[in-house]
């Protein structure tokens, strides 16, 4: 039978740092997110917007069910561990939550 998500990945960021209610610097902390997903390769060189309006040709596309409350952000540590055992990593090139599933480019 064949999965959807046969893979896993692991994201890890730091989140931005704010000010308290005195007005007092507060540090980031480490976030993180695993789950179940697919990765697949860019073999036709497709490029994507960054933040900063730059096309980007990105290396892998990773399908995940949909994120509820998950806000990937831009430069996250990605490794995916392929059905395989083998291990893809990257940074977060893009990341879209839609309506009936996630996606996020390395």
């Amino acid at each position: 039978m064949v999965k959807q998500y046969p893979d896993t990945i692991l994201v890890e960021w730091n989140s931005d740092s704010t000010r308290n209610d005195n007005g007092n610097p507060v540090k980031g902390s480490e976030q993180s997110f695993s789950g179940k997903c697919r990765s697949e390769m860019n073999g036709a060189g497709r490029a994507i917007p960054s933040p900063d309006g730059a096309l980007v040709v990105y290396s892998y596309s990773v399908y995940m069910p949909k994120l509820s409350g998950v806000l990937i952000p831009f430069g996250a540590k990605v490794t995916v561990t392929v059905w395989d055992g083998s291990t893809r990593k990257g940074t977060v090139m893009g990341f879209k939550a839609g309506q009936l599933n996630s996606v996020l480019w390395l």
